[in-house]
């Protein structure tokens, strides 16, 4: 047998026997290459449910990683959802915490929110938060999210501010994670396979050494010096040939630079849904689908006191066999002191 048919066979087997919990729980305690987090899931009773990956390794169960935390696909009492091991507290404290608002509010409203099934503690090991399976937003979708989402200016304390220019440099793991995401929702209409990961990579590294940036985190300059390093970069990335690719990617460049802005001085967080009550983003359907959950942010933001932080088109996701997008990082948020009293929810026009 070669080596794709015994791919196919292999793919065949695990989708005829994925959600089955006997033939599931079997597999994972005779699976001798299980790593350290599968056998965390298992012992909380969390079953991974392994993709079609030869050799069989991490990758099995493993569905993507953040700043705080990696996510695993698992079987929990009977049905799929995500395991998301983490060794930031906070971060499990905001699901949690959404999760329970969630659950006050009107249907067209917490509809939007991720359903948080269960938190495992143990002492000396990392927290694990069980939620819902929610499926990646359609490419069209999260482009429009990601072109709706602007930079608001928060009243932080200054040390605040210096805080976490300090954090992004001695953490140069999450510096580069939100130049990575930056990256891949600027270049959802570029030809990915013309831009690999070599040179998304190239690109990650040019922004995050530059003298500018640098010396802004330091806190040596005033402001950053975008223009400077828009121009630095595109003339050190000598695979851009074309003038139309070197204004693409200047425009690129400075959202990068304005998420990581955002990230140090404010927030981002989506304009008004009313900005697309006569403007089709990708088709009418979607762009209702886009409204919607832009509807529900502000609602909760207005009547439930939410101050959205680092929203960005990788908080959300769409719910599995509807057309229902949901908050699935919801940042670490803060309240408001002044609410408003609960308004109408008939309508998002």
């Amino acid at each position: 047998m070669n080596e794709n048919r015994l791919r196919e066979f292999i793919f065949l087997l695990i989708e005829t026997i994925k959600y089955d919990e006997e033939t599931l729980t079997r597999w994972a305690k005779k699976n001798k290459s299980q790593t350290w987090q599968e056998k965390l899931l298992m012992s909380h009773g969390l079953i991974p449910i392994p993709h079609s990956s030869i050799p069989f390794n991490k990758s099995d169960s493993f569905l993507g990683e953040g700043v705080f935390n990696e996510a695993f696909e698992v079987l929990y009492k009977g049905k799929r959802a995500v395991a998301k091991i983490t060794s930031e507290s906070q971060d499990i404290k905001a699901s949690v915490k959404l999760d329970e608002i969630g659950k006050t509010v009107p249907r067209k409203i917490s509809r939007h929110i991720m359903k948080v099934l269960s938190v495992f503690k143990k002492p000396t090991q990392p927290d694990i938060l069980v939620v819902e399976y929610l499926s990646p937003l359609p490419a069209g979708i999260r482009k429009a999210f990601w072109n709706s989402f602007e930079i608001t200016p928060e009243n932080q304390d200054e040390n605040e501010k210096i805080n976490k220019k300090k954090m992004l440099l001695d953490n140069e793991e999450r510096l580069k994670n939100i130049v990575s995401a930056s990256i891949k929702d600027q270049i959802i209409n570029y030809d990915t396979e013309a831009f690999d990961d070599n040179k998304q990579n190239s690109l990650r590294n040019l922004i995050i050494n530059h003298p500018s940036l640098l010396s802004w985190l330091k806190d040596d300059a005033s402001f950053l010096d975008k223009e400077r390093i828009q121009v630095d970069v595109v003339h050190s990335l000598r695979w851009i040939k074309t003038s139309n690719d070197k204004i693409r990617f200047a425009h690129i460049i400075r959202k990068i630079c304005q998420s990581i802005e955002a990230y140090v001085n404010g927030k981002i967080f989506p304009k008004s849904y009313k900005n697309y009550e006569n403007r089709i983003i990708v088709n009418e359907s979607e762009t209702q689908q886009v409204k919607d959950v832009l509807f529900a942010l502000e609602w909760l933001e207005k009547y439930k006191g939410i101050r959205w932080a680092d929203m960005h088109g990788k908080n959300l996701m769409i719910r599995p066999g509807t057309d229902t997008i949901v908050i699935c990082d919801p940042g670490l948020f803060d309240f408001k002191e002044k609410l408003e009293i609960d308004g109408d929810v008939s309508s998002t026009n």
